[in-house]
């Protein structure tokens, strides 16, 4: 990976733990520059660090959170697109309408955009009520990156 920002959250199940626990990296490094010594375990209902003394990013808790109402989704990748980042900052636009030409391609479906004041309680309760193999197989989050959803779609996020 190169110059990319945000993060992934795997789940691997535990036996102390009934929504497994994820692995994932601590704040203030990036995916690319992360090693073992990165990696930091946490429970998914909690933020508590069960492996690691740094806390993880702010984005973390959306990504357990996924995990937590998902028991069918295994990964949560969590990526910012630079040149998104940058027209966002910008100011220049408001609202993305058009992600990308790969969406029905790859995907098969259009992505489900998460506006942000569907934020919270109606984010939440979306994610519970979803079917396991919903319709929207990636979300865009307004300033918080792409997260595909479903354990058998996780990989496509990286394609």
């Amino acid at each position: 990976m190169h110059n990319l920002l945000g993060n992934l959250a795997i789940r691997v199940p535990h036996p102390d733990f009934a929504h497994g626990v994820a692995y994932t990296k601590h704040a203030e490094v990036s995916l690319e520059e992360m090693t073992i010594d990165n990696v930091v375990i946490t429970d998914i209902p909690t933020p508590r660090l069960l492996h690691g003394t740094v806390p993880t990013s702010v984005g973390h808790n959306l990504n357990r959170e996924i995990l937590r109402l998902r028991p069918d989704v295994g990964t949560v990748i969590h990526v910012h697109h630079d040149e998104t980042i940058a027209l966002f900052a910008s100011g220049a636009v408001k609202e993305l309408r058009v992600l990308s030409l790969e969406f029905p391609y790859v995907m098969a479906k259009p992505p489900y955009v998460v506006r942000a004041d569907d934020r919270g309680a109606r984010l939440r309760a979306q994610l519970a009520r979803e079917p396991r193999h919903s319709r929207a197989p990636s979300r865009l989050c307004a300033r918080g990156g792409r997260r595909p959803a479903g354990l058998d779609r996780a990989h496509r996020g990286l394609t």
